[in-house]
């Protein structure tokens, strides 16, 4: 609905009382919500001028900051992940959350000059305040 003295119109969210539920409970029991997947690397959306003070990559772009996984290093440009571009970081958590834990899914990295194309497999993500 849209207040008649105002250019803001209201937006509304509906959450089915089952997903509300269990969210609830994991966080209660877990102290996070579990079964979500990740690759289990840290990336930062880097302008072209942090990109070489960092990577020595005059490339902006999104770059993996830290990783715990054999698959992905240090410093490397992610291109795409399970065959889409990225753009930036959001876009990567918005694809790896269409896939299950466990999955194996590529991704397209630079990585010092050269693409390379590795396979990673999905872990869930656990918060460091839950370990």
């Amino acid at each position: 609905a849209k207040d008649s003295n105002s250019e803001a119109e209201g937006v509304v969210f509906a959450i089915p009382a089952n997903v509300a539920k269990n969210v609830i409970e994991d966080i209660i029991n877990h102290g996070y919500v579990t079964g979500r997947p990740t690759l289990n690397a840290t990336t930062l959306d880097l302008d072209s001028a942090i990109a070489y003070y960092y990577f020595r990559s005059f490339q902006a772009g999104v770059y993996v900051v830290e990783s715990n996984n054999s698959e992905l290093k240090y410093g490397d440009r992610v291109i795409s992940v399970g065959g889409k571009e990225i753009s930036k970081s959001d876009d990567i958590a918005d694809i790896v959350n269409k896939y299950e834990i466990g999955k194996k899914i590529e991704v397209v990295v630079v990585r010092e000059r050269s693409t390379v194309t590795v396979t990673v497999t999905l872990t869930e993500y656990v918060p460091e305040t839950s370990k």
